[in-house]
């Protein structure tokens, strides 16, 4: 809190103006807490290591970010990382470890997807237009990461166990099905395949 006060004092020296600022960013909140309650979950039934990652996402600002600020994220990524591990020792007893890089998130987790069984995220909940527009770091990894992506929302139906695939034939899909099988049975839930299509006569309006 300290080293915020005297950025913002540096900040206001330099005649800059916080217009607005929201957010809860340096503490576990109940999204970090969901996503991170289903990895553990997924490590512990699948007797799976745990590797929990934090980003620190280069150019804030334009320039070389302070050493004040370099410092604060450094901090805030190290108390961030250690709430995350105490968190999860109290649900999982498995294999543990912790990284913090300086890169984007998403760039982060497309990396180490290469050698992971699977990468959980969690979900913002935002509207699609913001992610069009902003970008979103689950649908960057649903297209480019090497290994089953994983995100977690809060269900509608808590007492819901049904997993749900979609299949259509191809490669992506017969993948998307391996990865259902195995985790119905790995979480000994019932399994529903969905296949969709739509009629070209009705599109076209043709009822004949």
């Amino acid at each position: 809190l300290d080293q915020l006060v005297d950025l913002v004092k540096e900040d206001r020296r330099a005649g800059r103006t916080i217009a607005f600022a929201n957010g809860c960013f340096d503490l576990l909140h109940v999204g970090h807490t969901r996503y991170l309650q289903a990895a553990a979950a997924e490590a512990d039934r699948r007797q799976a290591p745990l590797h929990l990652l934090h980003a620190i996402e280069p150019g804030l600002r334009a320039g070389s970010p302070r050493a004040g600020e370099q410092r604060w994220l450094r901090a805030r990524a190290d108390r961030l990382i250690s709430e995350a591990v105490a968190f999860v020792s109290k649900r999982y007893a498995g294999p543990l470890s912790t990284e913090v890089v300086e890169s984007a998130a998403e760039q982060a987790l497309v990396a180490v997807s290469a050698s992971a069984l699977m990468v959980v995220v969690g979900a913002r909940g935002h509207s699609f237009g913001y992610h069009v527009l902003v970008g979103s770091v689950s649908l960057h990894l649903a297209q480019y990461a090497r290994a089953p992506v994983v995100t977690v929302r809060e269900q509608s139906d808590p007492t819901s166990r049904q997993i749900v695939v979609g299949a259509d034939g191809s490669a992506g899909s017969t993948a998307a099905l391996r990865f259902a099988f195995e985790s119905a049975r790995a979480h000994r839930s019932p399994l529903l395949v969905l296949h969709g299509w739509q009629d070209p006569a009705l599109e076209r309006g043709d009822e004949t």
